[in-house]
């Protein structure tokens, strides 16, 4: 009588081998394999909740206080910002007057007198000549009063953002301030800060 390979018995090794490859094989082909043995031991990490389909948007309260903080530097940084501005142009204005009162004195080097020589040639005082060569940006310098052989008085007028500046200075060096409220007028020096004081 001949016996198979199957009816031979299975050595305890050999069986425990082919029990495990069994499984191995019934994992693969079992839709809904059993895990449970394959996972013990093992230590899972829980979940992350991802945030990028859940962004939550600013409550009202937090728009409130955002615009509150934003009116309050503007309105303390914009008053600031314009007087450093309009200071920054304000030495077009004095810079103009010591150039014009050089041209001046030189004017008056040439020909013993401050103003318009008549004759031929004419000398025209520098303070009654073409306005582009008396303009310095926003500030026109010309003479409040017509000079005399002896005497001046240049006023340098602002405009644009300056419009309510006036500088003067004379022959002797003596300056003077018309500013807008809050500048302070002077009539012993130029007020080229807000509330500067001579």
């Amino acid at each position: 009588m001949r016996t198979s390979s199957h009816d031979l018995p299975i050595p305890p090794l050999a069986a425990d081998e082919r029990r495990r490859s069994e499984d191995d094989w019934s994992s693969v082909c079992d839709p809904t394999p059993d895990t449970s043995q394959h996972l013990e031991g093992a230590h899972f990490m829980k979940p992350v909740h991802s945030t990028h389909g859940s962004n939550r948007g600013f409550t009202l309260i937090e728009v409130m206080i955002a615009v509150a903080i934003v009116g309050i530097l503007v309105t303390i940084a914009l008053p600031s910002y314009r007087d450093y501005v309009i200071r920054g142009q304000l030495v077009d204005g004095t810079n103009g007057l010591a150039s014009m009162r050089a041209e001046m004195e030189r004017h008056f080097q040439d020909n013993r007198t401050y103003a318009t020589v008549t004759g031929t040639p004419t000398f025209t005082t520098p303070c009654a000549g073409a306005v582009a060569q008396r303009t310095f940006n926003n500030f026109v310098v010309d003479c409040s009063v017509a000079p005399t052989a002896t005497a001046y008085t240049l006023r340098a007028t602002g405009g644009g953002p300056v419009a309510d500046f006036v500088f003067t200075v004379t022959a002797q060096d003596v300056r003077a301030t018309t500013a807008p409220t809050g500048w302070g007028n002077s009539s012993t020096c130029w007020v080229t800060r807000r509330g500067m004081t001579c």
